[in-house]
């Protein structure tokens, strides 16, 4: 449905809903930095295993708006990473 649209932030989270997190991080590196696309490719990054991706996203995402420390420190797709130093340091 979205055609050929590229850099869009509704693209990239149907291409993570599907699990194509290369094309969506692609689309997101092009699209308008906001707290959402910093968030979501810290989401990326978690559920790929790359950390630094998802450290330094997640830390963008917070420093924009800090109310998602809020949800990052309830949200599941960082479960795996909760207890890390680096992701306390994020949230606290």
């Amino acid at each position: 449905l979205f055609g050929n649209k590229k850099c869009d932030f509704n693209v990239a989270l149907a291409q993570t809903m599907l699990e194509k997190y290369e094309e969506a991080n692609t689309n997101l590196s092009c699209a308008n930095e906001n707290c959402k696309t910093n968030y979501l490719q810290a989401v990326i990054g978690a559920r790929t295993g790359n950390t630094e991706a998802l450290y330094a996203h997640l830390q963008k995402a917070i420093e924009i708006n800090p109310k998602f420390k809020g949800k990052a420190v309830t949200d599941r797709e960082f479960v795996k990473y909760f207890n890390t130093e680096e992701f306390i340091n994020i949230v606290k």
